[in-house]
C-alpha cells in the first residue's frame, strides 16, 4: 500500500520574527502574575493609598472584587464621618454623622467607554447613592453624589432590569462617548451631580480629610 506524504509548511522568516516577537515565556509569564498579585494585595490592604492616577491598576481586577474594594477606599478616606452599616438593615453600605444612609457603586468604562451600575436597590431605605467612575481612556476619576428622588427618576427615565437579577435591582448604563444613544444619561449625571472630595467633605459635614482625589 502506498503513503501519501502530506507537505508539512513551515513558518515563512516573517511569521517566525512576529512569533518570536509576541510570544510570552513562563519566567515573563510568571514575573508578571507574581507582581500582580503583589499589587492587588497591598491594594486590598488599604485602598484609601489609591490614588486617582493610579486607578489604571484598578483593570486587573474583577468587577465584583474592584467595586467592594472601591467602597472600602471611600469609606477609609472619609472615616471620620462615615461608618459602614450590615447588609441586614436594607439601608445601604454606610451612613454619616448626620444618619444619613448610602448606597455606593463603582465602574470602569469599557473598550466602547460604557459604564455599568448594576444592582441598584430602590427598595432599600437609603438617602444617596454614590456612584464613582474610572474613565480608563481619559484617565479621570469621577464621584457622584445622587438623592435617593433623582435616583428613581433617574433610573424610571434611563434604566433596565439587572440581567439575572430580582425585579427590584435596577441598572444603569451611560456612556462617556458623545454620540452614543446613552451618552445624554452621562452628560445628566456629571451635569447634575458631580461633585470634588472637598465638596464630599462638607457634605458629609467632617473635617477635611488628609487624603483627596
Amino acid at each position: 500500500m502506498a503513503f501519501r506524504i502530506r507537505s508539512i509548511h513551515t513558518p515563512s522568516e516573517r511569521t517566525k520574527k512576529v512569533m518570536k516577537t509576541n510570544d510570552l515565556t513562563e519566567h515573563e509569564f510568571r514575573t508578571y502574575e507574581k507582581k500582580k498579585d503583589i499589587m492587588l494585595k497591598e491594594l486590598k490592604k488599604k485602598p484609601e493609598n489609591l490614588s486617582s492616577q493610579d486607578c489604571w491598576k484598578l483593570e486587573a481586577i474583577t468587577p465584583q472584587i474592584r467595586g467592594h474594594m472601591m467602597e472600602n477606599r471611600h469609606v477609609n478616606i472619609f472615616s471620620q464621618s462615615l461608618q459602614k452599616v450590615s447588609a441586614r438593615m436594607h439601608r445601604g453600605d454606610f451612613k454619616d454623622k448626620n444618619e444619613k444612609y448610602y448606597e455606593y457603586k463603582f465602574s470602569v468604562t469599557d473598550d466602547q467607554r460604557k459604564l455599568s451600575f448594576l444592582q441598584i436597590r430602590l427598595s432599600h431605605k437609603v438617602d444617596y447613592f454614590i456612584f464613582e467612575v474610572y474613565d480608563k481612556e481619559e484617565k479621570n476619576f469621577y464621584s457622584l453624589l445622587i438623592p435617593y428622588a433623582n435616583m428613581v427618576e433617574l433610573v424610571n427615565s434611563h434604566g433596565s432590569i439587572t440581567h439575572g437579577s430580582s425585579p427590584n435591582m435596577h441598572s444603569l448604563r451611560p456612556s462617556l462617548k458623545t454620540k452614543a444613544k446613552n451618552n445624554k444619561l452621562w452628560k445628566k449625571l456629571t451635569d447634575y451631580f458631580s461633585l470634588s472630595y472637598a465638596e464630599l467633605e462638607r457634605h458629609y459635614d467632617v473635617n477635611p480629610c488628609s487624603q483627596t482625589t
